[in-house]
Order: C-alpha cells, then sequence, then structure tokens
C-alpha cells in the first residue's frame, strides 16, 4: 500500500511538470508578442500624411522617366511624407502585358540605372518584388500577377529622404 501511494505521489509530481512545462512553452511565446504588441502603440507609429495626385501628373517626388509599361493605366499615384523625413512617391498601374514581360522589363531598367545597385529579386506567390538602391534613395516595383484573369497591377515606388 505503501508502495501504491508513493508511485501515486510520483504519477501526480510528474503529470504537475508536465502541466507547468506546457504552460510554460505555451504562455511564453504570446508573452512576447503581447510585448510586440504593445511596442507597435500608436506613440511608436510613424505619423504621415498622404498627398493624391491626378493620374496625369507625376507625383512630387517621384523621378521623371521612371519605365512603364505601354499600356500602363494608372489606377493610383500618390506622395507619403512621413514625419521623420522619410518621403514615398508611388504609382500604381493595371497592364495586360504578362507579368513575365513586365517583370524582365524592371529587371533590364533596374539594370541600367547609373549608379544603382539591384538588390535580389524575392517571389512570393503571385508577387514579384524589385530594388534599386542609390544613397539614400531606392526604386521598388511589386508585380501582381494576376494569371490572365485581369489585367496585372505594378506599383512602382521611389522612397528618400528631404
Amino acid at each position: 500500500m505503501a508502495a501504491l501511494n508513493r508511485t501515486n505521489k510520483i504519477l501526480v509530481l510528474v503529470i504537475v511538470l508536465i502541466v507547468l512545462s506546457l504552460g510554460f512553452f505555451v504562455v511564453l511565446p504570446y508573452r512576447k508578442l503581447w510585448q510586440k504588441s504593445s511596442e507597435n502603440s500608436p506613440q511608436n507609429t510613424p505619423v504621415f500624411k498622404i498627398a493624391n495626385v491626378p493620374s496625369s501628373q507625376l507625383p512630387k517626388y517621384f523621378p521623371a522617366g521612371v519605365f512603364m509599361e505601354p499600356d500602363a493605366k494608372i489606377v493610383e499615384n500618390y506622395n507619403t511624407d512621413f514625419e521623420d523625413g522619410r518621403i514615398w512617391a508611388t504609382r500604381v498601374y493595371q497592364s495586360l502585358v504578362p507579368a513575365n514581360k513586365i517583370q524582365a522589363d524592371y529587371e533590364a531598367y533596374l539594370k541600367s540605372l547609373s549608379g544603382w545597385t539591384m538588390s535580389k529579386i524575392y517571389h512570393r506567390e503571385n508577387q514579384t518584388f524589385l530594388a534599386a538602391a542609390k544613397s539614400v534613395e531606392s526604386l521598388v516595383v511589386t508585380i501582381i500577377d494576376k494569371g490572365g484573369q485581369t489585367a496585372n497591377s505594378v506599383t512602382i515606388s521611389y522612397q528618400t529622404r528631404k
């Protein structure tokens, strides 16, 4: 009987240790997430102002001569000014040109920019990201392949500091 009582105590101890360790490994990651979400609270969020621009005009900081597909239909056109001095000038257009041709065109264009360094090309599902940088300037092209169902979407963002 004493041996059975000791076995029960050991079994209860093992169960308690398992429950505590599961609680530790389950709660700890959530605690880190809670801390991260408080770090991104409104007081730490950058303040910015978006100014829409008519599609017939270039956004204020957007460089003239940036390549666009010949059939481009501008659907968004704006400047974003951040309180910390960053500036984004963005144009979004739709194109019936196949996504792989758009990627090849922009890859060639970004490589041809004098003084700019093209970074690695990233692919994620139906999206392709291309980027080039020079000093504090960057040009990022995002291509969303609609798979021939509708026009592909292309976003060109120029980023710099005031």
